[in-house]
């Protein structure tokens, strides 16, 4: 049986509009990262699960950090662009987003049993290793938009929403669009609403969203190396994340089909902040000397989140001869709340093949259960355990388990290294689902120079995903104002690494 979507989120909004816009989709946005870290790694597309001996293993598979054989400390800076072509109403939109940011910074103390068989504290285990750091784990930076004269108006889900509501009873945009004039009760005093716009009427419609933000794992590692055949390595990760959003909506009657209504805009903005732990678990076994296989175990990472939440809305409207403007609420209120979030497992096997003194290939499986994700919004209110129940339902119905593959090879000459790979993430929605998300690809490629104490990595990476955005859905309209947004992004990342012991 296949669901109907848009109405499963029209409902879930419904029922979170009193508690300022927590849904599945701030659960998936959490739970989907790209390894980025060193520019090494990402030149191979986050692929190092077998392979180790990266900063970027702490974040995947700690048993990596077994392989170092030196102390070393390396800083990563990258530029990230956001290029976003959207297409509404059979016209062209293009918008970009850049952000420079530190993409990676961390430290690794390697400790080689060289000793004696009896200073030893165990004869096969040949070194212990301790790492601590920060990897980006995600950037959010985008931005696109769109306008187009279509029929419908956003006023029908406004109406939609306010439907059965009394006037003290109306929340979120529907109050705002009450409150303005958009909406209003017919008869007056009853719990029905109209517009003076309908799904037959064609209006202008412009909109621009806006997002930035990161998420930054903070990593403390510990790997071991037993016997040169067997590593273990254990990270306790302390994730923090900060997003905002900013979308700017408006409509206009340009065709003056109606004799009241001239004008709308609404405004949302969206912050998220707050850190969350999870732990790493990985094992690496040579199997021979040209061989090598991982697994390891992500666990959720268990995030304390903060959303703070503003809504405003404008109209002009021509009544009894004047033209009036309308702002609603009057003041600026915020809504801040707190909840908590789980995202979901992800574990992983892994195998790299080595070809001696010339370079590597490294594959990665992941395994990422977004149908596992949690939301809680506490029990401060017997009605917020409802709402958690409904849209943890709704994760249970809309999601799935997906995979996520890296391949990544690394070629050795001399000094020089010349690297490449590919990563495909699988869509995490269920085929019940009718929405439209593909897989997001990356392809990369990077190159590398090691001096005696001092190596340079220099990375390119470009990722490429497709989705549909709906600014507004109504269950019961004929009309759908679809979205298709094509994103690409560029990655340049440049890494300064130091070995400063043996």
């Amino acid at each position: 049986m296949k669901i109907n979507i848009s109405f499963c989120l029209a409902l879930c909004f419904f029922l979170v509009a009193d508690l300022f816009g927590q849904s599945d989709v701030d659960a998936l946005r959490y739970s989907t990262t790209r390894h980025t870290g060193t520019a090494r790694s990402m030149s191979m597309a986050g692929s190092f699960g077998a392979a180790g001996a990266d900063f970027s293993s702490l974040s995947g598979n700690p048993a990596g950090l077994g392989l170092y054989r030196s102390s070393q400390a390396m800083i990563t800076f990258k530029n990230f662009l956001a290029h976003t072509n959207s297409e509404f109403d059979n016209q062209q939109f293009k918008d970009s987003r850049n952000s420079f940011t530190a993409g990676n910074f961390g430290v690794v103390f390697s400790k080689l049993r060289n000793q004696k068989p009896e200073e030893r504290l165990s004869p096969k285990w040949r070194a212990l290793n301790f790492g601590i750091g920060f990897n980006q784990m995600a950037n959010y930076a985008k931005e696109f938009s769109f306008n187009g004269l279509t029929r419908g108006t956003i006023a029908e889900y406004y109406v939609a929403s306010a439907t059965g509501n009394t006037e003290a009873q109306l929340r979120g945009l529907a109050g705002l669009a009450y409150q303005t004039g958009i909406i209003y009760q017919e008869p007056f005093g009853s719990t029905n609403y109209t517009a003076d716009l309908d799904a037959y009427d064609t209006v202008q419609k412009q909109l621009t969203s806006t997002s930035r933000g990161r998420i930054n794992e903070v990593d403390f590692s510990v790997g071991g190396n037993y016997n040169d055949k067997l590593y273990v390595g254990a990270t306790v990760g302390v994730s923090l994340l900060e997003y905002s959003e900013t979308t700017n909506y408006q409509e206009e009657d340009r065709l003056e089909i109606d004799s009241n209504f001239i004008n709308l805009e609404q405004n949302v903005d969206f912050i998220s902040s707050g850190a969350g732990l999870n732990l790493k678990l990985g094992a690496i076994y040579r199997i021979q000397p040209w061989l090598r296989a991982g697994v390891s175990i992500n666990s959720p990472t268990r995030y304390n989140l903060s959303d703070d939440y503003f809504e405003i809305m404008y109209s002009t409207l021509l009544l009894q001869g004047s033209i009036d403007s309308y702002q609603a609420p009057i003041e600026e209120f915020r809504n801040i709340f707190d909840y908590k979030l789980t995202t979901a497992w992800k574990p992983m096997v892994s195998i790299a093949a080595f070809i001696k003194k010339k370079g590597f290939i490294n594959l990665d499986v992941e395994w990422a259960n977004y149908k596992g994700m949690r939301l809680n919004f506490g029990d401060e209110d017997p009605s917020y355990a409802i709402i958690a129940q409904e849209i943890n339902d709704l994760i249970r119905a809309k999601y799935r388990g997906a995979f996520n593959i890296r391949l990544g090879g690394e070629y050795a000459k001399e000094r020089f290294r010349v690297r490449g790979g590919y990563a495909i993430h699988m869509s995490p929605f269920s085929k019940n689902v009718l929405v439209e998300r593909r897989a997001f690809q990356q392809y990369t490629g990077g190159l590398g120079y090691y001096f005696k104490r001092v190596h340079l990595d220099l990375a390119y990476v470009l990722g490429r995903n497709g989705e549909s955005y709906v600014p507004y859905d109504v269950t019961d309209s004929p009309n759908t104002q679809l979205v298709k947004n094509e994103q690409y992004d560029h990655s340049i990342a440049l890494t300064i690494g130091v070995r400063f012991s043996r």
